[in-house]
């Protein structure tokens, strides 16, 4: 007589691990993206080389323009406070 085995679903489902994820500890205060001012604005325009390496344009008002597309901003998001004033400067021509 042949033995057969039987379902082992119940063994092979995970019920029986317990969660390795450990909460995230909350970091109370982020430190600044930038030392000082010098320092802001050459992380600006080493931003600006990065953002027109793989430049993405959009139409708006009869005229192609660049945007800032969201894995950039996800990327660099520590800088995004200054580099969006800095990007609009130079987009408007301010």
């Amino acid at each position: 007589m042949k033995k057969t085995l039987k379902h082992h679903k119940s063994k092979h489902n995970d019920k029986h691990r317990k969660p390795t994820k450990k909460p995230r500890e909350v970091q109370e205060q982020p430190d600044p993206c930038c030392i000082n001012q010098e320092a802001i604005e050459k992380k600006n325009i080493w931003l600006m080389k990065e953002l027109q390496k793989h430049p993405l344009y959009e139409l708006e008002g009869g005229k192609w323009r660049i945007v800032i597309p969201k894995q950039f901003k996800r990327k660099y998001s520590r800088h995004m406070g200054h580099f969006i004033d800095y990007f609009n400067r130079i987009k408007f021509g301010q």
